[in-house]
């Protein structure tokens, strides 16, 4: 494969901090915790009616298909970092939507928690309010407005 085959993925610092971070607690605690509720089950007889085992199968299936995902972010990762005035990739900006107004964190959609306000470049919000400035006012596709009170990088 080319390099310009590869498909970057852009990522603040943190962002991939915390996926190495899960990386390592999937690799050293969660995967080798399944294996070993894996291998309890299976000393309990028929495989096929065993409800430990198969469970157990199941959770470890999705936490290496986890895992490999997250290798695979960690493998394409560019870390961005936004400067200047402009709203880019890790700003944390202050918004007012309809007079609520609350802060956010520009990332990515990988890293985006909307619980944390980690609201990502890729969502509504977040495509309206990249590359402006503070002071700007935009409108999202369904007319409602936001005005970009504080911008920070």
């Amino acid at each position: 494969m080319k390099k310009q085959d590869i498909t970057f993925t852009n990522i603040t610092k943190a962002g991939l901090e915390q996926i190495k971070k899960e990386i390592q607690k999937l690799e050293k605690e969660i995967i080798p915790e399944i294996v070993r509720r894996l291998n309890n089950a299976r000393k309990d007889g028929d495989l096929r009616e065993n409800s430990a085992y198969i469970s157990a199968k199941e959770d470890l299936a999705y936490a290496k298909g986890k895992l490999a995902k997250l290798k695979g972010v960690v493998l394409t990762a560019k870390v961005t970092k936004a400067t200047g005035e402009t709203i880019g990739l890790g700003s944390i900006v202050t918004i007012s939507i309809n007079g609520n107004t609350r802060s956010i964190m520009l990332t990515s959609s990988v890293e985006a928690n909307p619980l944390e306000n980690k609201i990502s470049v890729d969502s509504p919000i977040g495509k309206a309010i990249l590359g402006h400035k503070k002071g700007d006012t935009v409108k999202l596709a369904n007319g409602q407005r936001i005005d970009i009170i504080k911008v920070k990088n």
